[in-house]
């Protein structure tokens, strides 16, 4: 048999980062190879179960979060247990695996291992290569059944014989096809009713899948139930899609399926798809079909038994569906569905209609239920568009100025002036430790400094006194003194002087290991700041003793499961003077809650407590791919957090929308902070309709970006602050604090090289000055060693150098507040980038404004642009890096000291203690859990729940339960 190059992409358990193997996957398929990406997060039994099903001729994992050597040996095992032992295993993670660790994963099974430098090109041709010079031994008598179906499915798909049932149908349909055109939702609407399926049969399911990418196992999430077999057939452009499909359905009959579902590729107006080669069609449409003389044309509308109108949230659905109603017969059935809703009660009817078509054995009681409505009312869909129109005529009104207007405008300049201004005339200033004082409304204000070398120079640098009318408007409407409107400068008029802006990330192992190394960082400052670094279990919503996820325990931050392990954590801190920043997002409200209920346990005031919690949903859903449950009641949950928190926890910051990781993600920076801050007017708009007070809520937002390398990370910030303070106030109303933007700053971690790691020094140290000179309000800089592995102790230090050293050691931010506020060249870039994000505000708002461009997958469409981008200006040299492609040495990539490792009893403590808390809050869990799920699916206020729920149930029980209400997180690509 002429086997076709199959390949199954995928990345482990509690891993997110797709970057590398969606860049595979894209050139694999540009290679002429069948990829099958099946997405992140993925078990060894899930990649073991597609690679059988789909008949895969090799597996490619991206591994980039640690705990790979434990991962490994399980998958091989469960390759093994599905009788694929013989199958090539490829694996790569950047510094991640380590030299020495080739040769044991080699003798456990993994084919090859790629480590930097590394070109994908070259890795992907590589992989194929030795693939083609494979041997596959064929099966054995104990393969599993998908194993042997799978090949079966391969070798008659390459030589058709089979035929189903000729013109006939039978009367219990069984084999049901769905076509439609390309985006009416086929994917998830068959996914749904898998899960129908599932929950109300004790049967088996197949489901066939036709599409040029085979993309659609990444949003098949049911299908690794071991009741459903699916499997994708590649059906590319001018291809025939019966003759591809019939043999595989005719196959498929002759197995004890219940049900069959086959999903054609979209279709034009005058194709039929499967519907000759099944049973039963359904028809899938939305309600964006154009005009009525469409609908004439859609040769399925006609000969389909049912009719599905899916995408419900158009305003128009409910007419646009009376209207297809008139086109067709009385036979034929209708159904208007939201499929990416959990329980929609449309999927639900038509599951019960295709049960009894198909005298399926079920019991629709057990269906699920919901009721969400849109986060944004269709009306407010346009919020950015006239947000950049409201900054376009902000800008406009200070040009042609009336001479009182001009007057106003010189008066108010000479009012800064006289407060703060400083032209060397040092006469009626007292004079203190190298400060002078001006006394202005019985106050005194530091005006000017005295530099080492006996300078005196101002404090906040301005245009001078007789500056010219145009330059003081320019100066005002663009710029003005840090803290004043529109914010550019910073959010405060000076820089803190009681504590260095520094938050280091830290999290490492058992929570007490944690806590060890927060007392190390908050050594010497009276008023410390942490910042936690959780696992990636916990970042997943899992606990430690998760099935087959123990590799993951304490692998890249710390373990946190119960409130106990938040009691350890911070144990010895007092946190009503200490500020804490918790990373976390898809489960942030449940850790968010444990720490409200830890402090209380211990006796702190909620009102005295300090911090931050990222809660972004949005950058998940677009980069990070940390979500837990659909997007909707994410959102409402979000929304419980912060409502609740802005009066009992009034001092708390409960969203930090981050940037950051879509820049990990490959974002370029003007997408970065376009892509933040349209995530950050969109959570204006949901609070907003939910009848929050704007003027409050914006108090307690922050923002979190990337100080990297390139050019416009010099004004990122500063752009960042003016974009939001024209929105805020021009558009919203915000008179307050809520329209001065405060951010927290990171090193970019994409920067950091594998090879010759010692440069990744200088890398932070440059970053960090660009963190600083945007006037950060916090900043973390990276160790030179995070490609490889959690930071040692003397890392850590060394990386907080890299920002103590321009802090204190330099003058650029000791004297003048805004050193290089005014430089033409800077002033020239803030408006090139701000017109950028104008540009990409735009783009967005034509998809329908943020969440219906993540559901057009515009984002990761965007950011997968940028990353083929840049790796060919890598590749061709137009884009330089010291040590990889200019100026490489030949001297060892290892970085220096030991490379920090989870030890296996530690991992064994953690799931034992979880265990025990389990099983000693048992009875109490069940009940409080069932209360939660109460509040879930009621208009109770989930995250007060959520306080009572974290006395006894850790977080992997509690996302479980609401994944029950509420759905799981379906991935797009």
């Amino acid at each position: 048999m002429n086997r076709p190059l199959r390949f199954i992409i995928a990345t482990p358990i509690c891993d997110g980062h797709d970057v590398a193997a969606a860049a595979i996957t894209r050139i694999l398929r540009g290679e002429g190879v069948e990829a099958v990406y099946i997405g992140f997060n993925k078990t060894a039994y899930q990649i073991a179960k597609a690679a059988s099903e789909e008949d895969a001729t090799a597996i490619a994992i991206s591994t980039y979060n640690g705990g790979h050597m434990a991962f490994l040996k399980e998958l091989v095992k469960a390759l093994k247990q599905q009788a694929l032992g013989n199958i090539p295993i490829f694996v790569g993670g950047g510094g991640t695996i380590l030299e020495k660790e080739i040769r044991p994963l080699m003798k456990l099974g993994i084919t090859k291992v790629y480590r930097p430098p590394l070109d994908l090109l070259d890795a992907v041709r590589d992989m194929i290569a030795i693939v083609n010079d494979h041997s596959f031994s064929q099966s054995s008598s104990q393969s599993f059944a998908s194993q042997t179906l799978g090949q079966k499915l391969t070798s008659i798909g390459l030589s058709p014989k089979h035929s189903l049932h000729g013109d006939q149908r039978p009367d219990l349909p069984r084999v049901w096809g769905f076509g439609g055109r390309g985006g009416a939702g086929k994917s998830t609407l068959i996914d749904e009713l898998v899960l129908r399926f599932l929950i109300t049969t004790k049967g088996s399911i197949a489901v066939v899948s036709a599409d040029p990418t085979l993309g659609d196992r990444l949003r098949m999430i049911h299908c690794y139930n071991p009741r459903v077999f699916m499997r994708s057939v590649r059906v590319g452009p001018g291809e025939n899609t019966t003759e591809k499909l019939q043999s595989i359905i005719s196959e498929l009959t002759n197995h004890q399926f219940s049900l069959i579902l086959v999903e054609s590729v979209g279709l034009g107006q005058n194709e039929l798809g499967v519907s000759s080669i099944v049973d039963a069609s359904i028809f899938c449409m939305t309600p964006e079909y154009g005009t009525d003389i469409q609908l004439e044309k859609e040769a399925l509308l006609a000969t389909s038994e049912i009719i599905v109108m899916n995408k419900r949230d158009f305003p128009q659905s409910e007419a646009r569906s009376r209207r297809v109603k008139q086109f067709i017969k009385p036979s034929q059935k209708f159904f208007l569905t939201e499929a990416k809703h959990f329980g929609d009660p449309g999927v639900n009817s038509l599951f019960d209609e295709l049960a009894t078509l198909s005298n399926l054995n079920t019991n629709s009681s057990l269906l699920p239920t919901s009721n969400f409505v849109e986060a944004i009312p269709f009306n407010r869909r346009n919020y950015l568009g006239e947000i950049v129109d409201v900054h376009q005529n902000y800008y406009a009104s200070f040009e042609n100025l009336a001479p009182e207007k001009l007057n106003d405008i010189q008066a108010e300049f000479k009012q800064i002036w006289d407060y703060y201004g400083f032209d060397g005339d040092m006469s009626n200033l007292r004079i203190k430790n190298g400060i002078a004082f001006k006394q202005v409304d019985n106050k005194e204000i530091p005006i000017a400094k005295k530099t080492t070398t006996g300078i005196w120079v101002p404090t906040i640098g301005m245009p001078q006194k007789n500056a010219s009318i145009n330059e003081i408007v320019r100066y005002l409407s663009r710029q003005n003194i840090p803290g004043s409107f529109p914010y550019t400068e910073g959010a405060y008029l000076y820089r803190r002087k009681d504590q260095d802006p520094i938050r280091m990330f830290a999290g490492l192992g058992l929570p007490e290991t944690t806590n060890y190394r927060f007392h190390l960082l908050a050594k010497g400052h009276g008023s410390p700041r942490l910042s936690t670094a959780f696992d990636s279990l916990t970042l997943y919503g899992l606990d430690s003793d998760e099935a087959g996820a123990s590799a993951k325990v304490g692998e890249g931050g710390v373990a946190v499961d119960s409130i106990e392990d938040m009691l350890r954590l911070y144990d010895g801190f007092d946190l009503e003077n200490t500020s804490v920043s918790l990373t976390m997002n898809g489960p942030a409200p449940t850790i968010m809650a444990m720490y409200l209920a830890a402090a209380k346990r211990k006796g702190f005031n909620w009102k005295k407590l300090r911090g931050t919690i990222q809660t972004d949903i949005f950058k998940e859903l677009q980069a990070q791919n940390e979500a837990q449950f659909p997007l909707e009641p994410s959102l409402r949950l979000i929304a419980d957090m912060i409502e609740y928190m802005m009066i009992a926890v009034p001092s708390w910051y409960p969203i930090s929308i981050s940037g950051y990781h879509i820049g990990e993600a490959g974002a370029n920076p003007v997408q970065e902070l376009a892509f933040t801050l349209a995530n950050g007017l969109t959570y204006v708009e949901i609070l907003k309709s939910r009848g929050l007070d704007v003027e409050e809520f914006t108090k307690k937002f922050s923002f979190f970006f990337t100080s990297g390398s390139e050019l416009e990370f010099n004004v990122l910030g500063r752009v960042a602050r003016r974009i939001w303070a024209v929105a805020l106030r021009e558009y919203y109303g915000v008179k307050g604090s809520g329209a001065a933007l405060k951010f927290h700053s990171q090193t970019s971690g994409r920067s950091l090289q594998d090879t010759e790691p010692l440069h990744n020094l200088t890398r932070v140290a440059l970053q960090a000055e660009h963190a600083l000179h945007n006037n950060t309000n916090s900043l973390h800089t990276n160790s030179y060693k995070e490609t490889y592995t959690t930071p040692e102790e003397d890392d850590v230090l060394l990386a907080m150098g890299s920002q103590q050293i321009p802090l204190v050691e330099s003058g650029d931010f000791g004297y003048i507040e805004n050193l290089n506020q005014g430089s033409y060249g800077l002033s020239y870039l803030e408006d090139a980038v701000e017109s950028d994000v104008h540009r990409i505000f735009n783009e967005i708002n034509m998809q329908g404004g943020v969440i219906p461009a993540i559901e057009n997958e515009y984002f990761r469409t965007a950011i997968q642009e940028e990353v083929q981008k840049e790796r060919k200006a890598l590749r061709n040299g137009e884009r330089k890096i010291i040590g990889v492609n200019y100026l490489p040495s030949n001297s060892s990539t290892r970085p220096r000291g030991e490379l920090v490792q989870i030890s296996t009893q530690d991992k064994k403590n953690q799931i034992n203690r979880t265990k025990f808390f389990k099983q000693t809050n048992k009875e109490k869990a069940k009940a409080s859990l069932k209360e939660l799920q109460a509040v879930a699916t009621s208009d109770g206020n989930v995250f007060e729940a959520l306080i009572k729920t974290v006395e006894y149930a850790t977080v992997g029980q509690i996302t479980s339960a609401l994944a029950e209400v509420w759905g799981k997180f379906r991935p797009s690509m």
